[in-house]
């Protein structure tokens, strides 16, 4: 065997690569102006224009670059080292519409831009997730992500042996200080914090009950909640099979047929109206037989069961007794809870008087649905004009515990409302009040701390030494360990590989700092020719998000 078969068979050395790691800075430098940041405003010239996608709309500013600071050899020594890259994105529909992702590059730095008025807001990890599924414009949300000063940190590896991807880095080498698994606190109100810190704060709590009495939102909560209007719509039990009987007696079409739908729903239209019609008095005796048919038919059960136990040979029986026993205990709960709905409706109905018990409660039912309306748009109103006060104060300003006592004083201390509610045939009364939701205060105070943080101002939250080291490892860590990167291998939440040809422009992560969130907790990516690369040309870019 010669020399160079024996060199033939050696295993190839892997080939070392090199990323720019973009790492948020904790605790972030603010005595001095930063060089690269995420989120915030772009700083461009006066000239440019904002970036719209081919639809229109504006696209939302993600993040700007400075070039000199990428590592000489990233991207093989292609892509510009002076001046700024800016990233650009449709946070939605990146992936359907042209020129839903677009990369600048501007040589000097120039004015701050403020987002165009028509540009909605976009806040993806809020825990209400305001504009996560469709473009909207919440007044006194903003428009853009809190501003994170980057650093570059250059991470140099080799090939993993499939050649399809990084080695692993922790956060915690990244930053070279201790990092919190899991990251930030999920409920902020670990930290110590019963409040918002903010005026901003405030406005998401208010804000949070505002939309909640929106006459849609109102309505749609009151359908979940099975609220009546009317006395209790009959049993539809069978309805779809008495259409599909008079479907098929009118020989209709098949079911792809052009009209179908429309005669179907005619038929299914017809059908629920004969039945209310025949339904609509005789409702409370119906439902009082119901449960009574159904209390007769546990306590057979647990005769029966009872009957079987005491004569019963176990060793001819495949069920041990320690299973019946505890089906009997479960048909002695359910006979319990049938009793419990036969005597509640029989008080229930008792308070009306006169021949027709049926049609007084019915009225009533029908009284404090309509109330119940009215007693939401009024609510709807007052919280309306303590959102315009809110709104008309400076937001970044501090919240005095007097003001927020007074904030829950109005929200909390409001009259309270009924209405009447069917589920699973039980007639049942419901109290509302209005309330402050425990997930709008929980998103109120951690993007007071969060934004309090991005500007230098945490001092306002009056954390412990000990609850501020806890929030800055938290804000060192990265999601799967994949941090935000440029160049390099992307780090594969689905399984992809770049062509030869293609090259890795970015990868942003989900980051709950940034209040980015990229579908289930995944990845975005944009990626572009690297011929493209080579002569500074950002026209052709390919973006894509993946997720678990």
């Amino acid at each position: 065997m010669t020399s160079e078969d024996n060199k033939s068979e050696e295993p190839s050395q892997p080939r070392q690569r090199v990323s720019a790691i973009l790492r948020r800075q904790i605790p972030i430098r603010h005595g001095e102006a930063p060089r690269s940041w995420l989120g915030g405003l772009p700083m461009m010239p006066k000239d440019v224009q904002w970036p719209r996608d081919e639809t229109g709309a504006p696209l939302h500013f993600l993040a700007q670059i400075c070039c000199a600071d990428l590592p000489a050899d990233l991207w093989n020594g292609y892509g510009p080292r002076d001046g700024w890259l800016l990233l650009f994105v449709e946070t939605l529909e990146y992936e359907r519409r042209r020129g839903g992702v677009q990369v600048m590059h501007v040589e000097r730095l120039g004015v701050e831009h403020a987002p165009p008025e028509d540009a909605p807001t976009v806040r993806q990890s809020m825990s209400d997730s305001i504009a996560n599924t469709a473009a909207e414009i919440r007044p006194g949300v903003p428009k853009f992500w809190r501003k994170w000063p980057v650093d570059i940190y250059v991470h140099r590896y080799f090939e993993s042996e499939d050649g399809m991807g990084p080695a692993a880095i922790t956060d915690e080498t990244v930053y070279g200080a201790p990092a919190l698994d899991g990251g930030i606190w999920h409920n902020f109100r670990d930290c110590g914090l019963s409040r918002p810190i903010t005026w901003q704060g405030a406005l998401y709590v208010v804000e949070g009950a505002l939309r909640r009495l929106e006459p849609k939102t109102f309505a749609r909560q009151f359908e979940r909640d099975s609220g009546l209007l009317a006395a209790p719509e009959p049993d539809f039990t069978g309805v779809n099979q008495e259409v599909e009987k008079r479907l098929e007696r009118s020989n209709a079409d098949a079911a792809d047929a052009p009209g179908y739908e429309a005669r179907r729903q005619a038929i299914y239209e017809e059908v629920v109206a004969e039945l209310r019609a025949g339904h609509s008095t005789g409702w409370l005796v119906r439902t009082f037989a119901e449960f009574e048919g159904r209390r007769a038919k546990y306590q057979g059960e647990i005769e029966a069961l009872k009957m079987e136990m005491d004569v019963g040979d176990e060793s001819l029986d495949d069920e041990p007794r320690e299973s019946k026993q505890r089906r009997l205990e479960g048909l002695y709960e359910t006979l319990a809870q049938v009793n419990h709905v036969l005597d509640d409706l029989a008080k229930r109905a008792a308070g009306f008087s006169g021949p027709d018990r049926e049609a007084a409660l019915g009225e009533d039912i029908k009284a404090a649905g309509e109330a119940y309306f009215a007693w939401g748009e009024a609510m709807r109103v007052k919280v309306g004009q303590l959102y315009d006060e809110i709104r008309a104060r400076t937001l970044t300003a501090p919240l005095r515990k007097a003001d927020w006592v007074a904030i829950t004083k109005i929200l909390s201390d409001q009259e309270k409302a009924h209405f009447w509610r069917q589920r699973n045939s039980y007639l049942l009364p419901v109290e509302k009040t209005l309330a402050i939701e425990e997930r709008h205060l929980d998103m109120a105070i951690r993007e007071d701390i969060l934004d309090l943080y991005a500007r230098g101002t945490i001092g306002l939250a009056s954390l412990s030494k000990k609850k501020l080291r806890m929030l800055e490892q938290g804000l060192r860590h990265f999601e799967g360990q994949a941090p935000h990167r440029m160049g390099g291998h992307p780090n594969l939440v689905q399984y992809f590989e770049l062509e030869p040809e293609e090259a890795l422009l970015f990868q942003l992560n989900t980051d709950g700092p940034m209040g980015w969130m990229w579908g289930d907790c995944g990845i975005f990516y944009v990626t572009m020719l690297r011929e493209d690369l080579q002569q500074n040309k950002f026209g052709r870019l390919e973006a894509f998000a993946h997720c678990h």
